[in-house]
């Protein structure tokens, strides 16, 4: 899974999560919606934040033939919004991850 990251590292202080997780679950729930395979499209994953704390995570998915799906998660809530290509929400979800063995700080891959 191919992840680019607008930031080098995403600290959460106050909410523990698993960025890897939630990741997963965006890009697998974005590409079900836009029939696209895993492989076939680039997921960007960037930190959203109140004041100093990440309080979630947007995610845009791009596939081939300018297809743009995204989503939003709020770590406060662990809700995941769901928009299709024309900006309509077609999903509020909870994914299965949490708090269980996450890590206050995350690396991320650099883009190259």
């Amino acid at each position: 899974m191919e992840v680019i990251v607008e930031a080098c590292a995403i600290e959460a202080s106050s909410v523990d999560f698993n960025a890897a997780e939630v990741a997963e679950f965006a890009r697998a729930t974005l590409s079900a919606k836009g029939r696209l395979r895993c492989d076939a499209a680039q997921l960007h994953m960037a930190p959203i934040r109140r004041g100093d704390e990440v309080c979630g995570l947007h995610f845009a998915l791009r596939g081939p033939r300018e297809v743009l799906l995204t989503a939003v998660w709020d770590a406060a809530t662990n809700t995941l919004w769901c928009y299709d290509s024309r900006g309509e929400r077609f999903l509020t979800t909870r994914p299965a991850v949490g708090a269980e063995g996450a890590e206050k700080m995350i690396d991320c891959p650099h883009p190259d």
